[in-house]
């Protein structure tokens, strides 16, 4: 669901829960989050690592565009693509409410899991508890019945799995993974 020019937003409401720039260049408005009806704004892939497209951060300046996310009263969250390395986002972590590692590099559904993210993602939960945080840390990309037990025992707890629950019959996935998580 398009939310704007270039934006992409998750869910088929009027209120998307969350958005980020396809482009990995502006992050996100205070009057997009205000007037959309955003509840949660995600620093998007490739923020502190060079995006792909132009060799450009995504924005300059992480901690003030944290701030503004909050100032509007949303969610701010960042974002890793499969090269950035864990560390990168240690400078963030008690000013954010949720870190998203990429298991795929963005652009299209239906990837394999690259399994050395999931490492990302038990080094990051470990900083995490190291400074008594609980902070989400999301996985998004080529998840499925098969692995994400194993992204959940790495320390993910906001599990992205999209085309594995929305081909065939996606009532029958759905339940298969509701099944697999409890």
């Amino acid at each position: 669901m398009e939310t704007g020019r270039g934006y992409q937003s998750c869910g088929r409401s009027r209120s998307p829960l969350a958005a980020c720039r396809r482009d990995g260049r502006i992050v996100c408005t205070v009057d997009f989050l205000r007037y959309a009806g955003i509840k949660s704004c995600q620093i998007p892939h490739g923020y502190v690592s060079r995006c792909a497209s132009d060799d450009r951060e995504a924005t300059e300046d992480v901690e003030g565009c944290i701030e503004k996310i909050h100032a509007t009263g949303k969610k701010a969250g960042i974002t890793i693509k499969p090269a950035t390395p864990a560390e990168a986002v240690e400078p963030y972590l008690e000013l954010v409410d949720l870190v998203l590692v990429m298991t795929v590099e963005p652009g299209f559904g239906g990837q394999k899991l690259i399994p050395e993210c999931l490492d990302k993602v038990q080094v990051i939960r470990k900083m995490f508890n190291d400074k008594g945080l609980s902070t989400d840390l999301e996985v998004d990309g080529g998840i499925n019945l098969d692995n994400v037990a194993f992204a959940m025992e790495k320390g993910a707890n906001v599990i992205v799995a999209g085309s594995a629950v929305f081909k065939d019959d996606i009532a029958a996935n759905a339940k298969a993974f509701l099944n697999r998580l409890q």
